[in-house]
């Protein structure tokens, strides 16, 4: 039940880091921290991680480690925010909520079956590296995401943007291996494809509030699905409507949802 602090202007490193308490990172410029085992939150961790237009991180160096715990990662400043460094390597055991994650160029992180949640509004989501999505789900909220799709392994997994901002959203992520995609909105505003949406799964438009448009501009922007069509929001057709192409599932595709959906 303790309280523990870190303040700025120092370095830190530790090998496994298990929050039992409440953790406080406090950082600016002069502060760096290093973490080179497992990081677990059972207690409460508090990252103070932007300071000025500057955005600080929880740098994780750890070979094969984990990261999660059944605590709370408070995101009511601007934390915490994990970069993944050098071959760093972790799996998620438990779901994580986070204000902003770097995966570097030789790094990974695996879901496994669990969500790892980015509430920043902001530039948010930088993966260079490896991300093996599992049957997980990655959840984000900015409208600046940078992906590097031949090491983006959606394998099972779900793709969340989840806008939890004012301002329509160009979605212009090219990627040929969405597996589940699941887009949502406040009320209005809207996400409009900007390239082609070829997903294997299911596509979901998420609540009454999002609107969904299938081009942009004059794009001709083909959305492929090759699971179920699920409707709980407003879908605004383009030029070249949508293909259905679950050749092989065992049962029929099927379109639902509340609203209806005009292709």
């Amino acid at each position: 039940g303790r309280t523990c602090t870190i303040q700025t202007g120092s370095t830190y490193n530790a090998n496994n880091v298990t929050v039992q308490g409440t953790l406080i990172v406090n950082e600016n410029i002069s502060t760096v921290i290093n973490f080179y085992g497992n990081l677990l939150n059972n207690g409460t961790l508090t990252h103070d991680a932007l300071q000025g237009a500057s955005i600080f991180p929880i740098q994780l160096h750890g070979g094969s480690n984990i990261v999660g715990g059944t605590g709370t990662w408070n995101t009511t400043t601007a934390g915490p925010y994990l970069y993944l460094a050098g071959n760093a390597n972790y799996t998620l055991v438990n779901n994580v909520n986070g204000y902003a994650l770097n995966i570097t160029t030789n790094a990974t992180l695996s879901l496994d079956s669990y969500t790892y949640a980015d509430n920043s509004t902001g530039s948010s989501f930088t993966q260079a590296g490896t991300l093996n999505l599992g049957t997980g789900t990655v959840e984000v909220s900015g409208s600046n995401m940078s992906f590097n799709a031949p090491t983006l392994n959606h394998q099972k997994g779900t793709f969340f943007f989840n806008r939890l901002a004012a301002g329509n959203i160009n979605f212009n992520l090219l990627d040929d291996d969405w597996y589940n995609v699941k887009m949502s909105t406040i009320a209005g505003n809207y996400i409009c494809f900007s390239v082609n949406m070829p997903i294997k799964n299911n596509f979901i438009i998420n609540s009454a509030n999002t609107e969904v448009r299938a081009q942009c501009a004059a794009e001709a922007i083909d959305v492929t699905v090759g699971g179920n069509w699920i409707n709980n929001g407003l879908w605004t057709r383009g030029t070249r409507g949508v293909i259905f192409n679950g050749n092989n599932k065992t049962i029929a595709q099927q379109v639902t949802g509340p609203n209806q959906t005009t292709f």
